[in-house]
């Protein structure tokens, strides 16, 4: 038997995903959070600008 089937663990390395620095934008919560951040900051900017 080999030792990965003896031990029980897995043992082969991970391998990193890449993709920049936007890849967690692939899992829907850290999208999701990031398109209610940039909504909130442009109505603060809209805001702002409005504000006499």
């Amino acid at each position: 038997m080999s030792d990965k089937q003896t031990s029980g663990r897995n043992t082969e390395k991970a391998r990193p995903s890449g993709g920049g620095s936007l890849a967690v934008l692939r899992r829907p919560v850290f999208l999701m959070l990031f398109v209610a951040q940039l909504v909130s900051n442009i109505g603060s900017w809209m805001q702002s600008v409005g504000a006499p």
